[in-house]
């Protein structure tokens, strides 16, 4: 049977979920032992392609040897990644907590009667809190909801919480759009975090911003007017983050944190993606 008829069918036979239940946030926050806030961090980001392939996304995250994950593309009871709870299994293995919350429900990938996600992922080795879903304002409508190859139901979202003492968004933007529509959504973000915690404190941004080739610099601008700088730093022009494309689609952001080495892990097994990382310290007056 075509894809585009298996994936359409799912309408009239998984569930239709609201997005309150989609954007709902599941996870195991504390379920490993209390440890010491260390000084330096690492951070990893990666787009994981859905998770289809978790033995040797556990492998890439262990030998990057990460305090904190932000994955982003996570299924959860999809067929294409053999109705795992992905997010869950790759904490199990790493031994971290975790959360998920979903961005979109993924029409006729889930078995009949149940429906399945996919979303954002944070895993920690120390406790998760205060965790929230933040649904950008603007939304490719119609991009997603009646494609025949991949129809959805929800909206593109950053998960946030606080962890190792910073507060973390793991964000998701639109690949369907310009990076002008691209820089409304991580205002979102940036707007956020002005309400909740004002400058001056440790914030770190991290995801794939699906950035364009030109438009990368603009969009960072809307951070970088707040404080935030690219952990990475270099040239994102030339700053390849997947297989596809020359230029950074994936960052790492932070703002009052210190970063003392950063980049791009060769490896990609089981995604298009390369996972990005970067070692931070908090200043001493933290």
């Amino acid at each position: 049977m075509p894809v585009a008829v298996l994936r359409l069918a799912g309408f009239f036979t998984e569930p239709s979920l609201r997005a309150d239940d989609i954007h709902r946030i599941d996870g195991e926050p504390d379920r490993e032992a209390a440890r010491p806030l260390a000084e330096t961090l690492t951070l990893v980001s990666w787009n994981i392609a859905y998770g289809r392939k978790c033995e040797q996304h556990a492998g890439v995250l262990a030998s990057l040897e990460p305090d904190i994950c932000l994955l982003q593309e996570v299924d959860v009871g999809c067929r294409r990644s053999g109705f795992r709870h992905v997010a869950r299994w790759l904490a199990d293995s790493l031994r971290m907590n975790w959360l998920f919350a979903g961005e979109f429900q993924e029409i006729g990938q889930g078995r009949r009667g149940a429906a399945a996600l996919t979303g954002q992922a944070i895993l920690s080795r120390f406790a998760i809190a205060a965790a929230t879903v933040i649904p950008f304002r603007h939304q490719a409508l119609y991009r997603w909801r009646a494609s025949p190859l991949q129809p959805r139901r929800g909206a593109r979202m950053a998960l946030c919480a606080h962890t190792a003492g910073l507060r973390i968004y793991n964000a998701h933007i639109e690949s369907g759009k310009n990076d002008a529509f691209r820089r409304r959504q991580l205002a979102d973000v940036a707007a956020e975090e002005e309400v909740l915690t004002g400058p001056h404190a440790p914030v770190v941004v991290a995801g794939d911003f699906n950035s364009g080739p030109t438009g990368h610099l603009s969009m960072l601008d809307t951070l970088r007017d707040r404080g935030f700088v690219d952990a990475l730093d270099g040239q994102p022009a030339t700053r390849r983050t997947t297989i596809r494309e020359q230029h950074a689609l994936d960052w790492i952001v932070v703002r009052d944190l210190a970063v003392t080495s950063a980049g791009v892990a060769p490896c990609h097994t089981g995604s298009d993606h390369f996972p990005v990382w970067a070692k931070v310290r908090r200043p001493a007056s933290r």
